[in-house]
């Protein structure tokens, strides 16, 4: 963020904070604790939205992530939908 100033000691402090607090939760719960918590930060995860794939654009609400990092999207004809890394991009309405 360009023009702005940062207190460097104050980011470490939040950076270490949450290092710590997601490190405990993986310690507490594994790899199922931070996947959750990751889900529910997801955007999209509640609201139908547009996404493009190779085939085109479709209408689909986020239901979550596989173990493997692919997301998983459930169109509105009800097909889940599994994708990778840049296989899928949210349209933008350019709002």
């Amino acid at each position: 963020i360009q023009g702005t100033d940062f207190c460097v000691n104050k980011v470490g402090r939040v950076f270490v904070d949450e290092f710590l607090r997601l490190y405990n939760l993986f310690l507490q719960g594994g790899d199922d604790a931070l996947l959750a918590e990751y889900e529910q930060l997801l955007m999209g995860r509640q609201t139908a939205m547009l996404y493009r794939d190779s085939a085109g654009i479709f209408e689909a609400t986020v239901h979550g992530v596989e173990s493997d990092g692919r997301i998983r999207l459930m169109r509105g004809d009800g097909q889940l939908s599994y994708y990778s890394f840049k296989e899928v991009q949210m349209v933008s309405l350019g709002y």
